[in-house]
């Protein structure tokens, strides 16, 4: 799965946002991200939302 999230990566068709969904399923390990996008890992998971409106 690495290498062709990599090869999908380069070819410019994931951006690192994309790359971040595999490691938040599972697929790859954030040291794997790092080698594809060259930056440490960040989740790009929505945040929740608290409701503060009381």
């Amino acid at each position: 799965m690495f290498e062709k999230i990599k090869k999908f990566y380069l070819l410019g068709l994931y951006a690192p946002a994309h790359v971040a969904h595999f490691v938040e399923k599972g697929k790859i390990t954030q040291q794997e991200y790092q080698q594809i996008v060259g930056q440490a890992y960040e989740s790009h998971a929505p945040a929740i939302l608290s409701d503060d409106s009381n």
